[in-house]
């Protein structure tokens, strides 16, 4: 399922969550597929659901961001999700296919 989302941006899990290293709002992408999650802030990468450490949200003003944590990579890929309703449908979907979900994404997941 394609998730819709405004921008994508990619940073390193020891920077904070609000620092970047790259970013694209030309075409971003996150496909969540049956075996694998398929994302591009600049170039298009994917990794199987089992290596996606954590799946964290952050909403501030104007903005839903789901982080994707992985397990075997220094780094994580943003996006920042139109919606509401597209952030709930991307991290049902994540717990789902067996991703742990942060408290933060839990909470907003739970609210609806």
């Amino acid at each position: 399922m394609q998730i819709e989302l405004k921008a994508a941006f990619g940073g390193l899990t020891w920077l904070p969550w609000w620092i970047s290293l790259t970013s694209a709002n030309l075409s971003p992408m996150l496909d969540l597929q049956d075996d694998k999650v398929v994302y591009r802030i600049v170039a298009r990468g994917e990794a199987p659901y089992a290596d996606i450490a954590s799946v964290d949200f952050r909403n501030t003003i104007g903005t839903r961001n789901i982080q994707l944590t992985f397990a075997n990579r220094s780094w994580t890929f943003t996006g920042n999700v139109v919606d509401d309703a597209q952030a709930r449908t991307a991290l049902a979907m994540l717990r789902d296919k067996g991703c742990a979900l942060t408290k933060r994404a839990t909470t907003f997941l739970d609210a609806a």
